[in-house]
């Protein structure tokens, strides 16, 4: 489970629309139309920096939220044998932790995946997961995917 506490805000007046902070983003939280960033709905944001950091012009910074909020998927709603059975597949001990920056385990993205989500980025927002350093995550990610 993440906590976020942090949100981007973009300065519009220094923004040149070069759309890297779409490319960068693991939830699709940023967009760029009429050649400017925005962030249409900022609980989308799970707080990676990943934008701000890559902005060429420094148009994006990380500012406190007013309402931090969790992300996580209630692993005991869901069959613990399914769970299991698809971490398993993916070569994975079902609380083995897929993603340090953020602590998420393979048993919350099997039950992400069991609720609906097939992309990285759907596991990532309801995860969290991939909104640390998104690097080194996505190999392990991509295999619970595949054994789904």
């Amino acid at each position: 489970m993440k906590h976020v506490t942090i949100t981007a805000v973009v300065d519009r007046d220094l923004c040149i629309g070069c759309k890297l902070c779409e490319k960068v983003c693991p939830v699709y939280a940023i967009s760029v139309t009429e050649k400017k960033a925005s962030l249409p709905d900022d609980h989308k944001c799970l707080g990676c920096a990943n934008c701000a950091d890559r902005c060429p012009r420094y148009a994006i910074k990380m500012v406190e939220r007013d309402d931090p909020f969790d992300v996580g998927v209630d692993v005991s709603k869901f069959d613990s044998e399914k769970i299991r059975e698809i971490c398993e597949k993916a070569h994975f001990n079902s609380e083995q932790v897929l993603c340090y920056c953020v602590g998420t385990r393979a048993e919350e993205v099997a039950a992400a995946l069991l609720s609906g989500a097939s992309t990285p980025e759907e596991i990532s927002a309801m995860t969290g997961m991939r909104t640390g350093c998104t690097i080194e995550c996505i190999q392990p990610l991509l295999r619970m995917v595949e054994a789904a």
